[in-house]
Parts: structure tokens; C-alpha cells; sequence
């Protein structure tokens, strides 16, 4: 029987990003597994440090060399809108594999060769509605009209199975894959409270005590992560400016006046005019307790110091948490810690404290549930659809994005108090939480997510491609 040839599009399986991870993990078990059925050649984004090494051929997008050997891509051809077609011609695979957001892959979808392969396109659904700049409400989208192109859909969780039928009238009777996102599960190790306090005591400095109650983060500073309202909980969280209620259990927060850096008198921007906190804000109630500062309680954020993001230290004083607030991460954009330290440093965390704004699938909260860490999470987006079975959530209100009005969740601050204030009394409960968390992590290990793919080639090399006699079933676009 002749193999399957698959032509994989995306990040190159050689560097260390989440596409180029996914990638090795999963192609690298299938050739393990099933030797004998899967040819591969891989058209690589941003081949330029091979750090990994995989069993297949890579072929390199154009690039641009810089002084000093430095390289640099070139942006007409960033994920292979000009060397698809001659990659295509020398590989003539049965199957293109295209992995990363829309953009990446419409070249693809209108290829002037569509008709001589199969398709398959998995991507990332990070917030809703999601049918591009235009829509006719039951009838066509933007989007929509592109991906119907594709033989098969995949997406990474169910939230982006919902998002694309509600929003793209075209897809609403096309099946669409969900495939989770495969994690090497030999690189997480999930601690008892004894073993992480031994971790503790070798990883931290003496700014951190190793009995502390630690949250942790991971990721990237930028607008979509919300990453601002990690300083803002953790000032409430320090300082006790909340009431709490007995009765409705929901927690109301006292206005911090960010000029001054003090406390305001009274209501001012948040609350109606005389509103004086001795009641609950919510239902009125007087049975309320006043807030408690937490004196051991820590947020350890790990993320690049130079993405264009938030100024963490201003944002931390503007809060009054730096001395709560512990920050890690690569000076220089390329080099940090390596994996295995990472993933004892999240072990070695009470909970992540992961209000993101929006997740395609949300590795890090991911990778904190593999290691049995839970996670206090923005209910919203891909990382919700897990999270949902190890963590706690946080309400959220949404603010859309200019060009397409995507929405972006805006963690509610009183409820994320609330729930860290759920971890905080109750630790050995939140533990549970966690290692259910692990539990549902392993059942989407890489040899459950590669047969779910091996499966889905199979099914689409049962049909021809779509060329039949001299009927092109997709359009011809030069």
C-alpha cells in the first residue's frame, strides 16, 4: 500500500513556539506508530534556529540575510505565500496540513492548484463573534466563504467548533474537528504541598517565603491577555479594600485612587453618588465583612520582558503590590529558562491566576493543569472549555476589537478577589481541584490527539480529490 504523503504548512517543527511543538509531537508520533503509512515534508515558518530535530525534510519561505549572519524573513513570503506553489510541485502530497490563524492559510484555500490536493486547516478560535469584517445574518460571511474551500476544519477546543457555526452561515452543515492541543506529559510532574515547598526552597530567592500562598503566570504582554488586571486584583487581594458579603457571597471593591496612589474617600467612578460601603453593593445587604489584607500572598509572573505590552513595574506601583509581585522572563526575546525549569517553577505554584482576554486554546493554563496546578481563569474563549475541569472561573464583561469585533473578556475584579479568596481558605480542596485538572490533562495526551488525526487522514484519503473529470468543484483564482 502506497504511504500517505503529507505536506505539513506551518511554524518550522525545528524552533520552540506552540505551533512548532504541536507539530513535532504529533507527526513524530505518527511516524513512530505507523511507520509504513505517512510520508512527510514540512514547508517551514521562521526556519531560522534549528534547535529541534525531527525525521523529515524542511523546506525553508523566503528570507532576507541581515549583517552578522543575521536572518530575517521576508514578509512577502511569511508563511509561504510565494513558495507554496513550487513546494507543492516537488512534494505532490496527497495531503496539505496547514496549522496557525486564517491569514496564514488563505493563500492555501485559493491556491491556483487547489484541485490537485487535499486540505485540512487547524487553527485557533480565540474569542467570538468570528466572521470577519462582513456578514449577512443567516447567509454569508467573510470568513466563512474562505474556509468552506478547505476538505477538512479543525479547530482546538469546542468553543471554536461553536464560534465558527454560529458565525459562518457557510459552515453550518460542515463538520468540524476539535483536536486538542497534544503536551509532552513527561515534562510536567504534578507535586504533593511537601514537594513543593522542597521545590520552592531550591528555585526561589528570599524574596519569596516558601510557605507563601504563590499565584503564578505565563504568557505573553499584550493587549489580548488583560494582562493589566493581574496588578489590580493583586492590589485588593494585598490590601483587603473590599467588602464581602455573607449573603450573596459576591465581593465589592473599594475604589483605589490611581493618581494619588491612596484610597478614595467615597464613590466615585465605579458607584452611584453616596454609596458608602456598608452595604453589599450587589443586593443591598448588610450582613457583610469587611475585607482582611493577605499578608503571604504572591503573584510570580513568567513572560518576555520585551513584548510591547503593559509597563509591569509602573503598573505595579500605580497598584502598590511590588513588593507581592515577582517577574521572570527572557531580557532579550530569544533565550529563557529551559522547559524542564519552567515546568518545576509551575509546579511549584498554588494556582494560575489566568484572566486572559482571550485564548485559541490557552497552552500555559493548559500546561498548569498538567502539572496538577489549578487555574482561576476568565470564563471565556478556548481555555474555559478545560480549565472548566481543574480550576475556578471569574465572571467577565467584553470589550470588541476595532477591525473585526471580536470581543476580548474583561475579567470582573471583585469576582477574581472572590475566587482567590475561595483558593486561599481552602487548600486542600483547591489541591483536589488541581489534580482533577492532571487527570483530564493525560486523557489528551499525544498518542489520543495523533490517532485522532490518523483517523481524519484516513477519512479524507477514502475520497478522491476534488477534481472529477473536467468538473473543478473549487474555484480556479491565478
Amino acid at each position: 500500500m502506497a504511504k500517505t504523503k503529507l505536506l505539513l504548512v506551518t511554524d518550522s517543527a525545528r524552533i520552540h513556539t506552540g505551533l512548532a511543538e504541536t507539530t513535532r509531537l504529533i507527526f513524530k508520533d505518527l511516524l513512530n506508530r505507523y511507520p509504513d503509512q505517512y510520508e512527510i515534508e514540512q514547508l517551514g515558518w521562521f526556519n531560522f534556529t534549528q534547535v529541534e530535530q525531527v525525521p523529515w525534510n524542511i523546506h525553508t519561505t523566503n528570507v532576507t540575510p541581515k549583517p552578522g549572519g543575521v536572518m530575517e524573513v521576508d514578509n512577502e513570503d511569511r508563511y509561504g505565500q510565494r513558495t507554496f506553489e513550487s513546494v507543492l510541485a516537488k512534494v505532490n502530497p496527497d495531503i496539505v496540513w496547514s496549522f496557525g490563524d486564517l491569514w496564514c492559510f488563505d493563500h492555501m484555500l485559493n491556491s491556483p492548484n487547489r484541485n490537485k490536493f487535499r486540505l485540512v486547516v487547524y487553527y485557533t478560535i480565540d474569542g467570538a463573534p468570528y466572521f470577519g469584517s462582513s456578514i449577512t445574518p443567516g447567509k454569508s460571511s467573510e470568513w466563512g466563504t474562505k474556509l468552506v474551500k478547505a476538505d477538512r476544519i479543525a479547530v482546538c477546543t469546542e468553543f471554536g467548533d461553536k464560534v465558527l457555526h454560529d458565525s459562518c452561515p457557510e459552515l453550518k452543515n460542515r463538520k468540524i474537528d476539535v483536536m486538542y492541543h497534544p503536551m509532552d506529559a513527561t515534562r510536567f510532574k504534578s507535586f504533593t504541598p511537601e514537594e513543593k515547598l522542597a521545590k520552592r526552597k531550591a528555585l526561589y530567592g528570599s524574596q519569596v517565603p516558601v510557605s507563601a500562598f504563590i499565584l503564578g503566570w505565563i504568557g505573553r504582554n499584550q493587549f489580548r491577555k488583560q494582562n493589566h488586571k493581574m496588578w489590580e486584583v493583586m492590589h485588593y487581594v494585598k490590601h483587603g479594600d473590599y467588602i464581602e458579603c455573607k449573603d450573596c457571597e459576591r465581593i465589592t471593591i473599594k475604589e483605589w485612587n490611581w493618581s494619588s496612589m491612596e484610597p478614595h474617600k467615597g464613590a466615585t467612578y465605579r458607584y452611584e453618588a453616596g454609596y458608602d460601603f456598608k452595604s453589599c453593593w450587589y443586593c443591598k445587604s448588610k450582613n457583610i465583612e469587611q475585607g482582611q489584607p493577605l499578608h503571604d500572598a504572591y503573584l510570580w509572573q513568567h513572560m518576555p520582558k520585551t513584548d510591547p505590552g503593559y509597563n509591569p513595574g509602573l503598573h505595579a506601583r500605580m497598584w502598590d503590590v511590588e513588593d507581592r509581585v515577582i517577574q521572570t522572563g527572557s531580557s532579550d526575546g530569544a533565550r529563557g529558562l529551559p522547559p524542564e525549569v519552567v515546568a518545576e517553577l509551575m509546579g511549584s505554584w498554588d494556582a494560575m491566576l489566568y484572566l486572559s482576554g482571550g485564548e485559541g486554546f490557552g497552552i500555559p493554563a493548559f500546561e498548569s493543569l498538567m502539572s496538577g496546578v489549578p487555574v482561576i481563569y476568565s470564563n471565556y474563549s478556548s481555555h474555559a472549555d478545560f480549565c472548566k475541569h481543574g480550576g475556578l472561573p471569574v465572571r467577565c464583561d467584553f470589550i470588541p476589537e476595532l477591525a473585526f469585533g471580536i470581543h476580548r473578556a474583561i475579567a470582573d475584579t471583585g469576582d477574581a478577589v472572590r475566587q482567590i479568596l475561595w483558593a486561599y481558605r481552602n487548600r486542600q480542596e483547591l489541591y483536589l481541584k488541581g489534580q482533577m485538572g492532571r487527570q483530564f490533562a493525560l486523557s489528551k495526551n499525544v498518542t489520543v490527539v495523533a490517532d485522532q488525526w490518523h483517523k481524519l487522514f484516513q477519512e479524507m484519503m477514502a475520497k478522491p480529490v476534488a477534481l472529477h473529470g473536467s468538473k473543478q468543484v473549487y474555484a480556479q483564482i491565478v
